[in-house]
């Protein structure tokens, strides 16, 4: 096999490996028809792992994960079926130079050409360096990252600027556990409330005169800087009806004189608003020396958590309008122009009230899910989509099985979702106590219960499908 050396394949180059048994080639795959399914193995020591395969005669190629540090090793590969093989950024493919089978060196020798001067560029990972470096932005119904596909797909952190149970805020190492959780699952975003808006409270973002808290930035700015290291983005959520532990829309309102329900209709509460917008994506983040507005970080600005669910007994008793998206939309986008804008509406998406459909400032539009209503997701996917934007599930229930994720991977215009919702471990550390929520949603990144870690494996196996990567048989914790 060594008239592969120096030859072209998928705008890569197929080099001779240090270990003399296989050649290489970067940033492609082989093996991805079903016929030759695929064993993962965990090793840090690429060459100890290269070894181990050539005692296994079964194993033709190795497909290499260099940010995962996991190998997919496949019993063959048929290079005449197209889809078999494909680029993808992060891999190298090992393959074994006497185990290739007599079809695939013929297709070599007949469509594989040499080239003249090959360059080689090794793919070393580097953990202190994104991978993900441009803002995201939407074509139509896709969402795109660096040129290509993005699935938001993760999960609800709400506690990261400030946790319910102790009304302090998280340590870092609960920070880092919880991107790093992320990294490993390959979920590209988190959603948070308390990143975005907290009130009300002395250890609030706005605290109880409405002013911003400088020590409630600390844990905030740290996050965005953990999200920029393991590359994932962030949804931000801005304002809550709920009145809840974060506080709720009341901050605008009531210092005024103003009622509650008139959030959403008075001038003062929305230039109160606007203001916030404002101040929080000016903010220089103390760790990145960046204003947020500059900030890679984000995915998308949330208007709001489910603006416009009716719950009295949480004191949400108000639909947002067409004139206010309208109008803050375009606030946003004028002081935040990089960023994509996710509306926050939520049973009323699409109503005679809010009109969401027609707010041409939306970039996308999410609904959230506690019970499997197919017919309201499939509407409102389809409803984006006849407005040429794409749809998301900002929450759903963590509880559900593997039927609800291939379900929901199969409805058009379906471009990612987030489960509700991970909590961290006493001191960041997966095998300390878990912090409880209590909600019945809770799932932790750990393999203390049978229950758990089977949540996470179908939720790596779904992430993992939205990009198009193949699916793991356990995680390795």
């Amino acid at each position: 096999m060594s008239q592969l050396v120096n030859k072209s394949f998928l705008n890569s180059v197929f080099v001779q490996d240090a270990i003399n048994d296989f050649i290489k080639i970067d940033n492609v795959i082989v093996g991805e028809t079903p016929e030759f399914g695929y064993d993962t193995k965990i090793n840090d020591d690429i060459g100890q792992l290269l070894q181990n395969c050539l005692n296994d005669g079964n194993i033709v190629a190795i497909l290499y994960n260099w940010n995962d540090k996991i190998a997919y090793t496949k019993r063959g590969f048929n290079l005449s079926v197209s889809s078999d093989s494909k680029q993808v950024a992060g891999f190298t493919t090992f393959i074994v130079k006497n185990r290739i089978s007599q079809n695939n060196l013929n297709y070599f020798n007949t469509f594989v050409a040499p080239v003249q001067t090959p360059i080689q560029t090794p793919i070393i990972y580097d953990p202190t360096k994104p991978r993900v470096n441009e803002f995201v932005r939407i074509n139509g119904t896709s969402i795109e990252l660096n040129g290509r596909s993005f699935p938001p797909v993760g999960w609800n952190a709400f506690f990261m600027g400030l946790v319910q149970e102790t009304m302090a805020y998280p340590s870092h190492a609960q920070i880092t556990e919880v991107f790093e959780a992320a990294r490993k699952m390959k979920a590209t975003v988190i959603r948070s409330h308390t990143l975005g808006f907290s009130a009300e409270n002395t250890m609030t973002l706005l605290n109880k005169d409405n002013k911003f808290n400088d020590a409630a930035w600390d844990i905030i700015d740290f996050a965005y800087t953990e999200a920029k290291r393991c590359s994932i983005k962030l949804i931000i959520v801005l304002c809550d009806p709920y009145e809840y532990y974060h506080g709720s829309l009341k901050t605008f309102c009531v210092p005024f004189g103003i009622p509650k329900d008139q959030f959403f209709t008075h001038p003062t509460p929305r230039a109160e608003f606007k203001k916030y917008i404002t101040n929080y994506v000016n903010h220089i983040n103390k760790y990145s020396k960046k204003a947020i507005k500059d900030s890679i970080e984000v995915a998308f600005f949330e208007l709001g958590n489910e603006l416009g669910n009716i719950r009295p007994d949480a004191g949400s008793t108000a639909i947002p309008t067409r004139d206010w998206i309208q109008d803050i939309t375009s606030h946003l986008k004028s002081v935040a122009p990089n960023h994509l804008i996710l509306n926050g509406s939520d049973e009323c998406l699409g109503g005679p009230i809010s009109q969401d459909f027609s707010v041409e400032n939306i970039d996308c539009y999410s609904s959230h899910f506690y019970w499997q209503d197919w017919n309201r997701i499939k509407r409102d996917a389809a409803n984006s989509q006849n407005v040429n934007r794409p749809y998301i599930i900002g929450e759903y229930d963590s509880k559900w099985d593997e039927t609800w994720y291939k379900t929901i991977e199969s409805i058009p215009n379906f471009r990612g979702g987030l489960i509700w919702s991970i909590y961290p471990h006493q001191d960041g550390n997966r095998n300390k106590l878990r912090v409880i929520h209590g909600d019945g949603f809770d799932i932790w990144y750990d393999n203390q219960s049978d229950d758990n870690t089977k949540k996470l494996l179908l939720l790596t196996n779904h992430f993992r499908r939205m990009q198009k990567l193949p699916e793991v048989k356990k995680l390795n914790f």
